[in-house]
């Protein structure tokens, strides 16, 4: 295999690699938002260390959700055959 294609791939995998464990993350924060959600506990019955924690997964889902969306966009970019054009000359 040319060493360009060994490169491109490399890439591919990483981000796929990436894009998974991003993924993961999320879903877990989205999750532990979510039972407090369903619970069936009204807001108002929750602990501040409840609430606090309920705060920090749903900071913890953004930021992820955000991460994950830059994953896409750069394996897309750098990656024609999931529909991106090709990456530009000098390019990482």
């Amino acid at each position: 295999m040319p060493p360009e294609e060994q490169r491109a791939n490399d890439r591919l995998y990483l981000g796929l690699r990436t894009l998974d464990d991003d993924e993961g993350a999320t879903f877990s924060a989205a999750g532990r938002a979510q039972a407090v959600f369903t619970s069936g506990v009204a807001p108002g019955e929750l602990t501040l260390e409840e609430k606090r924690q309920l705060y920090r997964d749903g900071t913890e889902l953004l930021a992820r959700i955000e991460d994950v969306l830059v994953v896409q966009r750069v394996t897309i970019r750098f990656n024609p055959e999931f529909g991106g054009a090709a990456a530009p000359a000098g390019s990482r």
